[in-house]
């Protein structure tokens, strides 16, 4: 049966080809000591020229922001005397 006679099936294909893909690759990052949402957030920032405030990084990911607590990053002053917390 093809997908290109069963156009219905495409969808949960490439679900269950994006679930595969992220079990691979949380299986391969774990011998690592690093999840997959680590892994995309330091990929993210040894690509940026400059500085990242967490205001970026968190947009990039999609993610909320974090209610704060332990692991929080120290802010450090923007360059341009802003309160962004560079990273």
């Amino acid at each position: 049966m093809s997908c290109m006679k069963k156009p219905e099936l495409i969808g949960p294909l490439l679900g269950y080809c994006n679930h595969r893909a992220y079990q691979r690759m949380e299986q391969k990052l774990r011998r690592y000591g690093v999840t997959p949402i680590q892994c995309r957030s330091l990929t993210y920032l040894h690509r940026q020229p400059g500085p990242v405030t967490q205001k970026q990084l968190q947009q990039h990911l999609a993610v909320k922001p974090s209610p704060g607590g332990k692991g929080r990053p120290v802010p450090h002053p923007a360059a341009d005397g802003g309160r962004a917390a560079v990273l």
